[in-house]
């Protein structure tokens, strides 16, 4: 069975290119997409280009939505058009729970629950409309009978939003009244059908994200316009309501409309937009007018003559059964968090995103309201970590250790959440890494397949960490989690970065199994233009740092041979990105120290201290600098190496970890020893006495990045290690 899924769209170039992605993504094999475009371009034509060949495209020349519809009813070919909005993600599941109904002879119309732009809240359920079009959200309606009489006085509604009509039904009524030009046109022909024997029927499962965008007639969900709405209002009361009721119903409900209108303009006073209340209302009035004016001139809208255009079945990316399904867990998101494990967490989901797969991101909130969003084709749930009470009331897997307040806090509601969503996401697995056990409950649960990267461990950071071993931070941070990485490795299945990591962590855990963890190396997304190094100027040469300004990261070697350097080779000059604020052993930061002892060197320019930057700013830096530094004590990987090979730089790291197997001594960069200040300043200047074998170096990286660390390999393989089972396609078969 073949489903059509018309999108009208009027100026709405920002959103209408998610709503296309959501609908490239849906399960059901059989569809087709129409575009319908306003009159007004806002951009929308050109990235439609892209899309040529692989959707439907047509045309309205007027700002009438029911209009737009039946442009769009004209092109379907398919048994049951489905409608949704310009700014709208359905799930992917979504036409696969509408064609479970659509066996019905007896059905019209069929939708589902909308949720509105946090992703968490419903917008509508069950919608109960009346003869004067008044409609109402009923929660907890239990399929109650309406009235099913060829008059009904209450009927069942739908949202345009997430609707879906049998195509034959639309035809015989005539499809959408374009009288309507905003607001009432789907409940409008709701009734008709209802008028001429169909049913409809609501399916809560079959759900829509409402992102409620900006358009001609509101401004972020703030009415700017009521001309159109009294219109439209005072139209379908006299259509529908006046035939039944009479004028003296009618004119009540026409003066309540308007009372309404001013308590609430007087209220407010002014809207958020600015407009004055007065304005508002000579704008009901007249559209109340206008309204009740064209209900008498219009005439009874005649069936539409049945054709059957030729469909143009859209081809996804990839099949729904080839998809991988993976739920993926970290605390840390760009852009929120730019860190390691975000940063190879977002590369995978983007990539398998890219590739066609159906990768959703369970992470936590920077703000106090949970939200669910696509971004870059990934589902990304931003969460709240749970309190105390609230993780009493959940099932606590009897296996799960005890666990630091806020890694149980997290890795409860990380739990929560994909067991919630896993209806409709029909997840084949879940990934996260060992860093804060974000999966620590989904793996003690048992419901999910788990696969865990290995990347630095308490065990190994502890060294590093002097203010874990305090009593009370032994007692409720360091020794429940070293006890729950122990556990944690015989659950699930392993992935590392480097051997080198896996092999640490069998050593320092005692858990064997993590030397035989499957070795992925993580990737990174190429750039647009990769920097010419030939032309970065001869008489400077400039070094940069990227890292957080701890001990672990080896900055303090840096900064300890840093003022030498700058003496012996003017043209040199060090720029040091990372959040520099981190308080240094317990005391005063890092930066503090080094420009109270160094007044003159930051002064003049030849070392400054940048923080930390956007990503464009980052990407900046690399591109301009001559040579990558990262003294590193301890790395399970470094993608921030892979990010400086990437634009063409050569590196210097150290000896420790896995860098030796990202950073090839003497191919792509240079490798200190770790923790050696003397060993770390004969490297830098290396690089500072032959820089034409330095930028040889970094040619090298390039290289070696395309062959082993861009993102499409990474994904690749992390599909190949997972495999998701070809029995699991997501298409539902009707009840």
């Amino acid at each position: 069975m073949l489903f059509s899924i018309i999108v009208n769209t009027h100026r709405r170039a920002a959103t209408l290119p998610h709503t296309l992605e959501a609908l490239a993504n849906l399960r059901w094999p059989h569809y087709e997409i129409i575009v319908v475009t306003g009159p007004e371009d806002d951009g929308t034509s050109a990235l439609l280009q892209a899309w040529q060949g692989h959707i439907k495209l047509a045309h309205c020349p007027a700002a009438n939505l029911a209009q737009s519809r039946n442009i769009g009813l004209q092109l379907a070919s398919g048994d049951w058009i489905a409608f949704t909005d310009d700014d709208a993600l359905p799930e992917p599941d979504w036409l696969c729970r509408l064609a479970c109904h659509t066996h019905d002879p007896e059905l019209g119309a069929i939708g589902g629950f909308v949720l509105d732009h946090t992703g968490r809240n419903y917008q509508a359920q069950y919608l109960v409309s009346n003869r004067f079009g008044n409609t109402r959200n009923q929660p907890d309606w239990l399929g109650a009978p309406l009235n099913t009489t060829r008059q009904p006085e209450q009927f069942l509604s739908l949202m345009g939003v997430n609707t879906c009509f049998r195509r034959q039904a639309l035809l015989d009524c005539g499809g959408f009244d374009e009288a309507y030009a905003y607001f009432l046109e789907e409940t409008d022909i709701l009734l008709r059908l209802t008028e001429r024997g169909w049913k409809t029927r609501v399916i809560p499962d079959a759900l829509v994200h409402h992102k409620f965008a900006n358009s001609h007639i509101r401004h972020e969900r703030i009415v700017t316009s009521l001309y159109h709405i009294m219109r439209s209002r005072a139209y379908f009361a006299t259509r529908h309501a006046l035939p039944v009721h009479g004028m003296a119903a009618l004119a009540r409900q026409l003066n309540a409309w308007m009372e309404e209108i001013r308590q609430h303009q007087h209220a407010n006073q002014r809207t958020n937009t600015g407009i004055a209340p007065e304005t508002l209302l000579n704008e009901a009035r007249s559209g109340l007018m206008d309204g009740l004016k064209l209900a008498q001139e219009t005439a009874a809208i005649p069936p539409i003559p049945a054709t059957t255009p030729e469909s143009l079945p859209f081809q996804p990316t990839l099949p729904a059964g080839q998809r991988l399904r993976l739920c993926l867990v970290t605390g840390g998101y760009p852009p929120h968090d730019t860190g390691g494990v975000a940063r190879f967490m977002h590369n995978l989901a983007t990539t398998l995103a890219a590739m066609g797969h159906e990768p959703t991101v369970i992470t936590r909130t920077p703000h106090q309201t949970a939200t669910i969003d696509r971004e870059q084709g990934v589902w990304v749930h931003r969460i709240q970590p749970l309190d105390a009470e609230q993780r009493q009331a959940l099932p606590r897997p009897s296996s799960l250790p005890r666990l630091p307040g806020h890694v149980d806090a997290f890795a409860a509601a990380a739990w929560q959440e994909a067991y919630q969503h896993h209806a409709h996401r029909q997840f084949h697995a879940a990934l996260g890494s060992i860093w804060d056990l974000d999966l620590a409950w989904i793996i003690a649960a048992n419901t999910l397949p788990t696969w865990l990267y290995l990347v630095t461990t308490y065990h190994q950071l502890q060294a590093h960490k002097p203010e874990w071993h305090t009593p009370d931070m032994r007692h409720n941070l360091l020794e429940p989690m070293l006890a729950a990485e122990r556990w944690v490795l015989p659950n699930a299945h392993l992935l590392a970065s480097t051997q080198a990591i896996a092999d640490d962590t069998a050593r320092l855990t005692g858990q064997t199994c993590a030397a035989d963890a499957r070795i992925i190396p993580f990737g990174q997304p190429d750039l647009e233009q990769v920097p010419d190094s030939t032309s970065q100027p001869d008489d400077t040469f400039t070094l940069l740092y990227v890292g957080r300004f701890e001990h672990r990261k080896g900055i303090d070697l840096l900064l300890e041979i840093a003022p030498d350097l700058l003496r012996r080779y003017p043209q040199l000059h060090i720029r040091l990105v990372g959040n520099d604020t981190l308080a240094w052993q317990g005391g005063e930061p890092l930066r503090q120290q080094f420009e109270r002892q160094h007044p003159a060197l930051c002064a003049d320019g030849h070392l400054r201290f940048l923080g930390e930057i956007s990503e464009a700013a980052l990407l900046a830096e690399y591109a301009g600098c001559d040579c990558f530094i990262a003294p590193s004590r301890y790395e399970s990987f470094g993608l921030m190496y892979v990010e400086a090979m990437r634009a063409g730089k050569p590196c210097i790291g150290t000896d420790a970890g896995g860098i030796p197997e990202v950073v090839q001594h003497q191919c792509t960069g240079l490798l200190a020893a770790a923790d050696d200040a003397q060993s770390l300043e004969q490297a830098i200047r290396f690089m500072l006495d032959n820089p034409d074998q330095a930028r040889q170096m970094g040619m090298a990286g390039r290289q070696r990045f395309e062959q082993r660390f861009s993102n499409n390999a990474f994904a690749q393989a992390i599909v190949q290690e997972i495999s998701p089972p070809c029995s699991g396609s997501g298409v539902y078969s009707s009840p």
